[in-house]
């Protein structure tokens, strides 16, 4: 139980920290953009991801779709977010309160489930990207490759940009953040030699608007994720003995969809003392 809640923190906190990633001083409109984001104290984000799962033993099929939407508020100056969001899938609903704060190069990720009384705590190191050069460094060359493609019909001033988030980038950004030595470390999951080095690329649309602000991101992460995810676990899946089984899962569809806004509009932030304490009342400390 402890292992899966620490790798959904590692995961929430990968996908925080990307969010808050900047840029460089680059003259086309899309890098300005992410310069203009990069000068930014705070906003926010509007999250939701669809996912279609499709499960199968032996010859039956079943379709499980999962649904993860809400609201997460991002700060920089110092590094800090909050998040609201619901996971849904058939017959039931979760709902997570987070919070996100850096610490030196640790990030503290602290959550609640269901609006319960109990919190608990992961410590995971994974420092924002201002701290990490080369991080900046492969969104920037990555972004320069999107192309503005026509919006037929379009009257609200917006500039649409299509590309691709290419294996070489993402594997970049997993071993920036030594996300390898973190699932060896923490959670028993030996990278297969080569994983990181054959990733598919994801498809991704990007949207300024007429004040050249980056306001919306769609990204279609399925391919990516069917190539990733089952050479990943092989091993565990082996060892477990569920590669005994007839039984595989696809990602039929996934489509993420990231609103920006609020920018520089967002209250400071408090974080609850009962939320930061280890020892208060309700909350749960491990490491």
């Amino acid at each position: 139980m402890k292992t899966g809640k620490k790798l959904a923190a590692l995961l929430l906190a990968v996908v925080l920290v990307m969010s808050l990633s900047g840029c460089g001083a680059f003259e086309t409109k899309m890098a300005r953009a992410w310069q203009k984001l990069d000068k930014l104290d705070s906003l926010r984000l509007d999250v939701e991801d669809d996912l279609s799962v499709s499960v199968a033993v032996g010859e039956q099929r079943v379709p499980i779709p999962l649904k993860l939407s809400g609201t997460v508020d991002l700060y920089l100056n110092p590094v800090q977010a909050k998040a609201d969001l619901v996971l849904t899938w058939p017959g039931k609903e979760t709902k997570l309160t987070a919070y996100l704060q850096e610490d030196g190069e640790t990030m503290n990720v602290y959550w609640n489930l269901n609006g319960g009384v109990l919190w608990e705590k992961a410590s995971l190191t994974a420092s924002h990207p201002r701290l990490k050069p080369n991080g900046i460094k492969y969104i920037i060359e990555c972004v320069e490759t999107f192309r503005e493609v026509e919006q037929p019909g379009v009257t609200d001033g917006s500039s649409r940009f299509d590309g691709q988030l290419p294996g070489s980038f993402i594997q970049g950004f997993l071993e920036i953040y030594e996300v390898e030595n973190r699932l060896a470390d923490d959670f028993g999951l030996e990278v297969p030699e080569g994983l990181f080095a054959s990733l598919n690329s994801v498809p991704a649309s990007l949207w300024i608007n007429r004040d050249g602000e980056l306001d919306l991101i769609v990204l279609e992460p399925a391919a990516f994720l069917n190539g990733f995810l089952p050479r990943l676990f092989a091993d565990y899946r082996a060892a477990s003995g569920l590669d005994q089984l007839p039984l595989t899962y696809t990602v039929e569809n996934n489509r993420i969809i990231l609103q920006l806004s609020h920018f520089d509009e967002l209250e400071m932030l408090v974080i609850p003392e009962k939320v930061l304490s280890p020892w208060g009342d309700g909350a749960a400390d491990w490491e």
